[in-house]
């Protein structure tokens, strides 16, 4: 290659990187909007909830014990009207109260992925914070995929892991490791022609209650033997574009050495699975 094709080739590479330092940027823009709408949406969300269960309330005892005054000196067409649209309030109103928890968790859980200013070390039980992870992962990747759904696994006899760290960045790893592994699911489900079911694993393991190896596998697309020495390089995808920025499992890793002081690892091979690895030491292993 000579000079010149080598500094055509180094400045395509400068400008590619130049879009993807201003497509982060305006990512993160776009999340600080996101923030700032969702702790807008928090107040009025809780007046439905707390509206809702005391209309429940009310309806349960104060409404209910007026129509029960009354019901001897109503005919008993009346009186039976009354029951069932009483009944159809109750059922309206569980409904409002379960979509307002759902909408509560998913308020939460978006808050929580906000850039805080301090890191701040909390006990918080891994297991758990595993399901909730894969929960909200499952659901960004259904709103999209609602006709390929995936089966999910984690090993149910996982022992209770209390850690002592910043459970929202390890939530972030967890976040961004299951929706690459739906990502790689979705894109092979669309290519085959038999028979596929699409599968994501999670098995936990606990080494003489010192070590914590996270085992995190799907039976999707793979990564090509060339590419998985540079995954973890910031800006580096396999997806295209729009699908992604090549900074997740570059943060991902910085998470978890440098706050966790562990490690993050990755085999895989082409069109059969993919395997992340998360080990982590005892330095943070509660009760250790």
């Amino acid at each position: 290659m000579s000079n010149e094709d080598k500094y055509t080739a180094l400045t395509q590479e400068v400008e590619r990187l130049k879009l993807q330092i201003l497509r982060q940027k305006k990512l993160a823009d776009a999340g600080v909007l996101l923030y700032s709408v969702v702790h807008e949406i928090r107040n009025p969300t809780n007046f439905i909830g707390n509206f809702a269960r005391l209309n429940t309330e009310i309806i349960e005892s104060d409404l209910m014990a007026v129509i029960n005054d009354f019901s001897k000196q109503l005919p008993k067409d009346f009186s039976n009207d009354f029951s069932e649209i009483i009944s159809i309030l109750l059922s309206n109103n569980n409904k409002i109260i379960n979509h307002f928890r759902r909408l509560e968790t998913t308020i939460d859980s978006t808050l929580s992925q906000a850039p805080e200013k301090k890191l701040e070390n909390k006990n918080f039980e891994l297991t758990k914070l595993i399901s909730l992870s894969h929960k909200l992962s499952y659901h960004s990747y259904m709103t999209k995929n609602k006709h390929l759904p995936v089966a999910f696994e984690q090993n149910s006899f996982a022992p209770e892991i209390n850690l002592l760290g910043n459970p929202n960045e390890l939530q972030r790893v967890f976040i961004n490791l299951f929706s690459n592994a739906f990502h790689a699911l979705m894109k092979k489900t669309k290519s085959m022609t038999a028979e596929f079911n699409p599968m994501l694993t999670v098995n936990i393991v606990l080494e003489n209650k010192k070590e914590i190896l996270i085992r995190i596998r799907d039976n999707g697309t793979g990564i090509k033997k060339s590419y998985i020495n540079r995954l973890f390089e910031p800006f580096f995808t396999t997806k295209k574009a729009e699908e992604g920025t090549g900074l997740g499992l570059y943060l991902s890793k910085e998470i978890i050495e440098k706050q966790f002081g562990g490690k993050l690892l990755v085999n895989s091979s082409l069109g059969e699975y993919t395997c992340f690895e998360i080990l982590l030491t005892p330095e943070i292993l509660l009760g250790s």
